[in-house]
């Protein structure tokens, strides 16, 4: 991500402009894509822009070109706040939709793109292709709380979900219970798991090591390489009671099988999570974002959260928060 630009916004307000930020109904706000009025240039003249950038959608009163903190207090951010707290989780969706709209996190907001005073906000290009949204648009954002967003098939075409490029892996499970977020996402379940997205597998077998067992001795492991979609080019992991139905070097498609849940017939538990590369290791580990003492998945980590909350967008449930605040602030 880039640097954050401590100057220059959207002006907070749906045109006309009256000088406060119009939160509609359910706690929607549209940010306007006009350029701000109250802009002078000054310090950060080099660092313009017209998009709302996380920093910005959470900024405090004080800092120049932010409406007293308006849309901070209509989100909900802490009073005081500059920028958003790590995995507080917004919604978005175009203006007029009756979407429950996207569910984003901190990483999927840029810093605005400079030289540019009309963009609305600077969506992650992979949530900006859900929405169809090409940055200048009016859009309209809410506090998301525990609201998962919208499922893969809520959304019209004129707002696609994830759901149009990537497939519930366990459409076709059986007996699936959603567990915690660690480094991934844990499920108990039996039968068929698929793939995600069209992908390259880069590994799979059993007895793969690396503490992944959970009921069973299986210690299965499967990764993949997504070819397209908005996590494009990223590393998928599904590991524990898992008994891989594809081999390394093959090609699937989204909704094709890769693995059962293992022992066969039974029940048992699996992890699916982003991997830091085409082996069985977490990138929520790479980052960091485990817990450093007694069991590794107690923390709820940033990227087990990006993982559920992409998983919820296909319409698969999403993993069990428990309490816990997330630990990291990207993946």
């Amino acid at each position: 991500m880039a640097t954050i630009a401590l100057a220059g916004t959207v002006q907070l307000l749906a045109p006309p402009c009256s000088g406060a930020v119009v939160v509609g109904a359910g706690g929607w706000i549209t940010t306007g894509a006009t350029k701000d009025p109250t802009y002078t240039g000054g310090a950060y003249q080099s660092y313009y822009n017209g998009g709302l950038s996380y920093a910005e959608l959470g900024a405090a009163p004080g800092y120049p070109n932010y409406t007293s903190g308006l849309l901070a207090k209509a989100l909900g951010v802490p009073s005081g706040r500059y920028g958003l707290p790590a995995g507080f989780a917004i919604l978005v969706r175009p203006v007029g939709s009756d979407s429950p709209g996207i569910r984003i996190l901190k990483s999927d907001i840029g810093s605005g793109q400079a030289g540019d005073p009309h963009y609305t906000i600077d969506l992650h290009p992979r949530i900006a292709t859900l929405l169809h949204f090409n940055g200048k648009q009016d859009i309209e954002v809410r506090a998301a709380g525990n609201n998962l967003g919208a499922p893969a098939t809520s959304l019209d075409t004129a707002c696609a979900s994830a759901g149009g490029i990537y497939s519930d892996p366990f459409t076709h499970s059986h007996h699936l219970v959603p567990r915690r977020i660690d480094m991934g996402v844990d499920y108990d379940g039996s039968g068929e798991i698929d793939a995600l997205g069209d992908a390259h597998v880069t590994f799979a077998g059993t007895r793969i090591g690396g503490g992944w067992t959970c009921n069973t001795p299986e210690n299965g492991g499967i990764v993949y390489q997504l070819k397209d979609g908005p996590d494009q080019s990223r590393y998928v992991y599904l590991t524990e009671d898992v008994i891989p139905t594809v081999t390394t070097r093959q090609n699937v498609v989204a909704g094709q099988q890769i693995a059962t849940f293992a022992p066969p017939g039974g029940e048992g538990c699996i992890e699916i999570g982003f991997a830091s590369g085409p082996g069985p290791s977490p990138e929520a580990a790479l980052l960091g974002q485990q817990a450093q003492s007694g069991d590794a998945g107690d923390n709820r980590t940033y990227c087990g959260q990006q993982m559920s909350d992409l998983l919820a967008q296909t319409g698969a449930p999403a993993g069990l928060a428990e309490g816990r605040p997330v630990t990291g602030n990207g993946c």
